[in-house]
């Protein structure tokens, strides 16, 4: 089977609701979250690809859940390539019974990049804003804008903007 069907069935299972679910998505404690999300971002001659492996969990939060996650990551750009180990904590609160969990992260990590055989290491920090959008309480769709400070550039520290697209699998989400 084809990658891109393989993938294609894997979300139609994961979206496909189990009798007896509840008619409205939502996470609950003790949900856990594994996900895929990329950026492609192309300027003139240049492109910089980025993929990221996630996993987390939920804790009631008063009206809200708050998340510990980590993230693992691959970013190329042009010659410089770049392995990142990302935590973040993160709240969000379900905007009624829509599915649509908005949320806002803090975290940081470290980004090792190189290019041939020469390697720096550097600091991301910063904060996240985004949503889940929940098909059933097996899966959903992940979208967020990061805006991050990167420290320890030898040169000088920068901030960089993301958006990032991804999918999640939920397990542990009742149903």
């Amino acid at each position: 089977m084809r990658p891109g069907l393989l993938l294609l069935a894997v979300v139609a299972a994961a979206l496909a609701a189990p009798a007896g679910a509840r008619a409205v998505p939502g996470l609950q404690s003790g949900c856990v979250e594994l996900g895929v999300a990329g950026s492609l971002v192309a300027v003139q001659a240049t492109t910089r690809a980025e993929v990221l492996t996630r996993a987390g969990t939920f804790i009631g939060a008063g009206p809200g859940l708050a998340g510990i996650e980590m993230e693992v990551g691959y970013e190329h750009r042009a010659a410089l390539d770049a392995l990142l180990l990302l935590w973040d904590v993160s709240w969000q609160m379900p905007i009624g019974e829509s599915g649509i969990l908005p949320f806002v992260a803090v975290g940081g990590g470290v980004q090792q990049e190189w290019i041939g055989s020469f390697g720096e290491t550097r600091a991301p920090v910063g904060v996240h804003v985004g949503f889940r959008g929940l098909a059933g309480t097996r899966a959903g769709i992940r979208a967020e804008y990061r805006f991050q400070r990167v420290l320890g550039d030898p040169a000088s520290d920068y901030n960089q903007h993301t958006v990032l697209i991804g999918l999640s699998l939920f397990l542990r989400n009742g149903g």
